[in-house]
């Protein structure tokens, strides 16, 4: 019987498949670590699937990953704490970067679900308020300082200000 190519491609990935598998039953008989190709293919995967592997000590599970604060969240815990080592004008002026941010995004929105177009979009429509181009660039700053320390406290990969 012939089999089309979709039907071959499957195999194909089975067959890659049970490989790959093979491959960590070998590490785990004689206690290696798999090769790189092999930890790529195992961070593919699927939490489900990667979960199935784990429960048959192939490779240790994964770790659940930490719960992201809303912009809200972050805003009020960041503004509170450099409170203690800004000026009261200086202050102020991130409250309303803070409320101007989460009267664009929301104060619900995860932190890192803002990307550098919609940052983009933030700035345009700051600029269409009429506001001034000083007043634009410094929102747009304090903006940048803000993501820069979510940055800093690994909560992002990077500032999409």
């Amino acid at each position: 019987m012939d089999v089309g190519p979709h039907q071959r491609r499957g195999g194909e990935e089975a067959d890659q498949i049970c490989r790959l598998v093979e491959k960590l039953l070998t590490c785990k008989a004689f206690n290696t670590s798999p090769a790189p190709e092999t930890v790529t293919w195992l961070d593919g995967l699927s939490d489900d699937v990667h979960q199935r592997i784990a429960d048959k000590g192939l490779c240790p599970p994964r770790m659940p990953k930490p719960k992201l604060p809303t912009l809200g969240e972050f805003l009020a815990k960041y503004l509170s704490q450099r409170g203690t080592d800004l000026q009261p004008s200086s202050i102020k002026r991130l409250e309303l970067t803070q409320k101007s941010l989460n009267g664009h995004f929301g104060d619900k929105v995860r932190l890192d679900s803002i990307t550098p177009d919609a940052a983009a979009d933030w700035r345009a429509r700051l600029a269409a308020k009429g506001l001034s181009e000083a007043t634009v660039r410094l929102e747009c700053r304090n903006a940048k300082s803000i993501f820069a320390e979510a940055v800093r406290r690994e909560l992002l990969t990077r500032n999409p200000f």
